[in-house]
């Protein structure tokens, strides 16, 4: 008697058990996967991607364009054209393994700018801030090349300078950023000079579907802020950057002019 009761007792407790299982993995299921983790770049480490992602789409590039270069001697343009697809489809494929392979499609990006604080005017309530450094990015070649969305905030520029060949990426205040803000939080970012940084969201777009005769590597930004890198604090939320072909810059090949600045922000208080 006694038996049956314990086993009747260790039946139930097995059962809830079991339902508290299911009824957790049921809830698992059904929660949204987690948002990608943002990942916080320095210039130069922003650089060394770039150019890993730029060699990477060149060998690729090369490589598909030796082989569709030209016709046959005995191939028919309707053979040729075929070959050209089937090879595409092959370069395309590739590509798209490495984006998923390194998870371009899920990772954000954010770089700092150092920021320098230039000069508070305190009857206007406006800070002068320039930008304190650039990234290094990889130059133009015929068979590939390194773009940013056009927009208001970054830019690049591609110049010769004393017979050295540079591309670079920047921010786009001429001659420098205007915050508005009041006194007390011009004083709190003055105490933190050191931490404060712009800060750019983006993403990195490999895809090449359009792709003819030249491989494009796109910086695309998402997202624009003045913040203390210390603590993550914001002084100045730029929100999304809007991307547009008002925006469009022809390829420079001087030294970078920086682009006229967009209207001033109020900080968030």
């Amino acid at each position: 008697m006694r038996s049956h009761i314990f086993r009747q007792i260790f039946s139930g407790i097995l059962c809830a058990g079991l339902a508290v299982t299911v009824c957790q993995m049921r809830l698992f299921a059904q929660q949204p996967p987690a948002a990608p983790t943002e990942e916080i770049l320095t210039p130069e480490e922003l650089t060394r991607i770039l150019k890993e992602e730029w060699q990477f789409l060149k060998e690729e590039t090369d490589a598909f364009l030796a082989n569709t270069n030209q016709r046959g001697e005995f191939e028919t343009k309707a053979e040729f054209d075929e070959r050209v697809a089937r090879q595409k489809q092959i370069y395309l494929s590739k590509v798209n393994s490495h984006i998923a392979e390194r998870k371009f499609d899920k990772r954000k990006f954010a770089v700092l700018f150092k920021a320098v604080l230039v000069s508070y005017q305190t009857d206007l309530q406006r800070y002068s801030i320039s930008a304190g450094s650039i990234v290094e990015a990889p130059y133009n070649a015929p068979t590939i090349k390194c773009s940013v969305a056009p927009n208001a905030y970054l830019g690049l520029s591609d110049s010769i300078r004393s017979g050295y060949r540079k591309s670079q990426l920047y921010l786009k205040f001429r001659p420098n950023f205007k915050w508005k803000t009041g006194r007390e939080n011009a004083q709190q970012a003055k105490n933190e000079e050191g931490n404060v940084y712009f800060k750019v969201n983006f993403v990195l777009d490999l895809t090449q579907v359009e792709m003819k005769k030249q491989a494009n590597l796109k910086i695309v930004p998402k997202e624009i802020s003045l913040i203390n890198q210390n603590n993550q604090q914001k002084f100045w939320d730029g929100g999304a950057i809007r991307i547009g072909a008002e925006f469009e810059q022809p390829v420079k090949k001087s030294a970078p002019k920086k682009a006229k600045a967009p209207a001033d922000s109020t900080v968030t208080k």
